[in-house]
């Protein structure tokens, strides 16, 4: 599962990392999705209180393009 640098990664049931390519691997963790129900959310984002929505989200691959396009988002200056 990848979208635009950001890949997931499985950690556990129902858990996958969401690691940003080509960051040392110490900072390369920037969420995690978490199997919630019938679908998933996000859940720990590195920019803190200036997060994308939680969800739910269909699958990881929504959550994945939601975090991506939020993230596009705030580089170019559309939210804060």
């Amino acid at each position: 599962m990848a979208f635009e640098g950001l890949t997931a990664e499985p950690d556990g049931d129902g858990r996958w990392l969401v690691v940003e390519t080509g960051r040392p691997r110490g900072e390369a963790v920037v969420a995690t999705v978490v199997r919630r129900g019938e679908g998933v959310e996000l859940e720990d984002p590195a920019d803190g209180p200036a997060a994308p929505p939680r969800g739910p989200y269909s699958d990881v691959d929504a959550a994945l393009e939601a975090f991506g396009q939020w993230r596009l988002s705030r580089f170019e200056g559309r939210r804060p």
